[in-house]
């Protein structure tokens, strides 16, 4: 590698050293597949996002203390139950993003509560 090309590399990496990301507000336009809106002429299609196991419907077990009599005693004992939560991106939703250093992957990081924010 050349001096050129060398000073070149250290400035592009000085200027993603100063800005590794970016925070955006988006909207989703779609859900199958999901899109997310961030202006008018930036819409990002499903495989440029990430979206954490938090914003889709999932299963959780939980484990929790219950009372019972057994032997005219109060017993207590640990029962186990599968919940599914329902918690997947609406359309019309605003959601903030977090824009990995390169610009090639969106983090979705949290929904904001209210739905006519602008997008931007």
């Amino acid at each position: 590698m050349n001096l050129l090309q060398t000073i070149k590399t250290a400035a592009v990496d000085a200027v993603y050293a100063s800005n590794p990301v970016q925070i955006l507000i988006g909207k989703v336009i779609a859900i199958e597949p999901l899109k997310v809106q961030i202006n008018p002429k930036l819409t990002l299609e499903d495989n440029f996002l990430i979206v954490p196991k938090i914003f889709s419907d999932y299963e959780q077990t939980i484990i929790f203390d219950k009372e019972i009599e057994q032997d005219g005693e109060i017993v207590i004992v640990k029962q186990k139950k599968i919940v599914t939560v329902k918690n997947k991106l609406q359309n019309g939703e605003q959601i903030v993003l977090l824009k990995i250093q390169g610009g090639k992957k969106y983090l979705i990081l949290e929904r904001l509560g209210d739905s006519d924010a602008p997008a931007g």
